[in-house]
């Protein structure tokens, strides 16, 4: 069954995913780093996106044992259940506690274990070809023409049960034998695309947040370093300022003491033509 191949990928690759994300849980729990897992974390959504594979699985398996038989596919999906419970017993104790996450194939037991009634093989007969006497013949041709025309459909015509519908993935399902069975297995079907699109949908929101994340550090540096040009300009503002506070009282005690000044400067001109003079 390729649909039931599909699913096999679709574990194998969800059970790789949630085998990291516990191996990080763990080692974050280790260094007493482990965050408090809610519903929205990727490693309880990835739990839950498995056990809903999970079960859909189960429903295909007992579709298929009651059509062909036990087959190998029931030991890969024991594993696959085994690898699930192990990982989800080593977390239980952190899950949130709305969360129920086990998996009880009471519906795979019961077809495992189900009696089969043995078929016989029936045998097969071929008969000639115009072994009918030609007076039987006339007898039944005549019966045909006694007949008077019935316009009803013929109930085997109405009940006609060949006719069987096919889906996407090849399997054969009788209209007249749909089940809630089989609308559960379509609904299954239809959680699992979702969680893929939501899947995808999350990791494309995680992308944009590291990108956030990446901006926001990079606008803190540029702030920092606009804040330390910012210091510098303040304080060359302060020194230009106290320098041309030096420079006024240079002036203001220059303007009140000039006249005493020259005429020092020139006692002090005269002095050395005095002594030059002599």
């Amino acid at each position: 069954m390729a649909a039931l191949e599909r699913q096999f990928t679709k574990l194998s690759l969800l059970e790789e995913e949630l085998g990291a994300l516990v191996e990080d849980f763990h080692t974050l729990k280790q260094v007493g780093d482990a965050p408090v897992l809610n519903s929205n974390d990727d490693l309880v959504l990835t739990l839950s996106k498995l056990a809903n594979l999970i079960k859909y699985m189960e429903l295909l398996l007992v579709e298929k044992i009651d059509s062909s038989g036990v087959g190998p596919e029931v030991d890969r999906f024991r594993e696959g259940l085994e690898f699930y419970n192990k990982h989800l017993n080593s977390i239980k104790e952190d899950l949130p506690k709305d969360t129920n996450f086990e998996i009880r194939t009471i519906r795979l037991d019961e077809a495992v274990n189900r009696p089969r009634p043995k078929i016989k093989k029936s045998k097969s007969v071929r008969f000639k070809e115009n072994l009918i006497d030609p007076s039987e013949s006339q007898k039944r041709a005549q019966a045909t023409s006694s007949l008077t025309y019935n316009d009803e459909p013929s109930r085997d015509v109405l009940f006609e049960t060949n006719n069987v519908y096919k889906d996407d993935n090849g399997s054969t399902i009788d209209p007249m034998r749909m089940s809630n069975k089989q609308i559960f297995m379509e609904n299954q079907q239809e959680i699992i695309n979702q969680d893929e699109i939501i899947n995808s949908l999350s990791q494309s929101v995680n992308r944009q947040h590291e990108m956030s994340l990446q901006i926001g550090d990079e606008v803190g540096n540029h702030m920092v370093l606009l804040d330390d040009l910012e210091s510098g300009i303040s304080r060359a503002n302060a020194k230009i300022i106290r320098g041309r506070t030096n420079i006024d009282r240079f002036r203001q005690k220059l303007k009140e003491h000039g006249d005493w000044f020259t005429i020092f400067v020139l006692v002090i001109i005269m002095f050395i033509l005095l002594v030059v003079l002599k």
